[in-house]
């Protein structure tokens, strides 16, 4: 059960409401993972770096060469991640999914050609069985010196 709660300027909590949801991992077949750095509302400049990692329900898998992993800025494609990096802890999370152990993936971003201001990055990914899935999204600040 999520519960929803908001805290006044205040500091009242507000009761929003509450769901019941039920989940069956053992039939999941889309792609799932997570963007880990940067973190959501992280003020970023300059180049950084994405990090996260993706996996598949097997037998399904993530192509190796990250081709299918589209990152997106503000809804624009900006280009494919950095796939098939080593990763044991993963691998040790999921060792069922056929390529944990190099489940890492990167994208390099250079802030200095964004406007300063509230930014949203999100990668969309596709295995080779045509499952496609948002990893999730960020919300990121770019302050660079101007």
């Amino acid at each position: 059960t999520l519960v929803v709660v908001a805290v006044t300027d205040r500091g009242e909590d507000v009761f929003l409401g509450k769901r019941t949801i039920h989940c069956n991992n053992a039939t999941a077949s889309e792609p799932f993972g997570i963007i880990d750095t940067p973190v959501p509302g992280q003020v970023v400049s300059g180049d950084m770096t994405i990090c996260g990692w993706v996996l598949t329900p097997p037998p399904n898998r993530i192509p190796g060469s990250g081709a299918t992993i589209k990152v997106f800025l503000d809804s624009q494609f900006i280009g494919t991640a950095e796939y098939n990096i080593p990763s044991s802890e993963i691998a040790e999370l999921f060792p069922q999914c056929l390529n944990s152990h190099r489940a890492q993936a990167r994208f390099q971003l250079d802030t200095r050609q964004l406007k300063n201001g509230p930014h949203v990055l999100e990668w969309l990914v596709k295995d080779n069985a045509g499952n496609r899935a948002s990893i999730g999204n960020r919300y990121i600040l770019v302050r660079n010196k101007t």
